[in-house]
């Protein structure tokens, strides 16, 4: 996963949203905000938190990584400019020390942006099943999406 070439795509991707909007700073309380709407849904899509229904129904994959992708979008905008992230590249071994914490626990991790937003982002959707590739894809088809929208005045 080239997180260098993600955190360049996604500061493009927010200079012409701040553009469009008027802006001339980045809004990161809303940015923290709309990243936790984003989780909120990954994990309505995900279900397996809902204890208390015997009949989650179907977990429909391809919105989860939707969902996943737009988490991703507002942790690069968070770690690029919050962090000033030096990420180049990471791999799965990277995060062999999630591994120690269950699902939970990153998921609060990511609720509470604490530590490195775009690394528990990653790790969530990694314990959720999806590889470096399906998340790095996803972010590039969402993002194409964004720059449609920008367009066609959404």
């Amino acid at each position: 996963m080239n997180i260098k070439k993600m955190l360049e795509a996604q500061k493009e991707l927010d200079a012409a949203l701040l553009q469009k909007g008027g802006l001339k700073e980045y809004p990161i309380e809303q940015i923290k905000t709309a990243y936790r709407v984003e989780l909120g849904e990954a994990l309505q899509e995900w279900k397996s938190f809902k204890y208390w229904k015997k009949n989650k129904g179907i977990i429909d994959i391809n919105k989860l990584l939707e969902e996943i992708a737009d988490c991703l979008h507002f942790a690069l905008s968070l770690e690029g400019e919050i962090k000033n992230c030096n990420f180049e590249e990471v791999t799965e071994e990277e995060f062999k020390d999630y591994a120690k914490y269950d699902l939970y626990e990153i998921i609060d991790k990511c609720f509470t942006i604490y530590g490195t937003v775009l690394g528990d982002t990653i790790a969530l959707g990694l314990c959720l099943g999806f590889t470096l590739e399906q998340l790095e894809e996803v972010y590039y088809k969402k993002n194409k999406i964004n720059w449609d929208r920008i367009a066609n005045n959404y």
